[in-house]
């Protein structure tokens, strides 16, 4: 090995601890509750057959067989609570990446998985986001919640702006 003493130390390290959470993605499950709700009223039992497509689907290696199974507990879970989700009488369109924002020297992204679109009883046209969290059981703390909202509100407040739209 031809690498120096403190490189070789780095890759075992890398190797040793590698941070397997940080890698795991659910960007499958999170396409599949997207695509669900813009086809209409997502229906429990058709998620869970997602789901087990998803867990059923051939993988390559144990990390691949992992996020597909990680992939699946997501859209499983969402199939448990989709009943006691209410949104909005809006058209549902395909979430958007933002531009990145600064907020005091850290860079903030946006990227919702659903566009939200009405027109209210002023005429004017609303916008809204729908964003997906997975967090295994835990409740979203509230104060994180407000936070989030009011940057998401921000957001499309900023760079969402079509001809008399409102973020709202």
């Amino acid at each position: 090995m031809a690498a120096s003493e403190r490189r070789r130390r780095s890759i075992i390290e890398g190797c040793k601890y590698r941070p397997l959470a940080r890698l795991l993605q659910h960007k499958e499950a999170q396409i599949t509750i997207s695509s669900a709700l813009q086809s209409g009223a997502p229906d429990p039992k058709t998620l869970e057959k997602k789901a087990d497509f998803i867990r059923n689907k051939l993988a390559t290696g144990d990390f691949e067989a992992l996020t597909n199974e990680a992939n699946a507990d997501y859209v499983e879970r969402f199939s448990e609570v989709v009943a006691s989700i209410k949104l909005p009488n809006a058209e549902i369109l395909p979430g958007k990446v933002f531009p990145a924002a600064e907020i005091q020297g850290v860079k903030v992204r946006f990227s919702p998985h659903l566009i939200l679109r009405r027109v209210d009883k002023s005429n004017k046209q609303r916008n809204g986001a729908f964003m997906l969290r997975y967090a295994k059981g835990t409740p979203l703390d509230p104060s994180v919640g407000n936070y989030q909202s009011a940057a998401a509100f921000g957001m499309l407040k900023e760079y969402f702006t079509e001809e008399g739209a409102e973020a709202g």
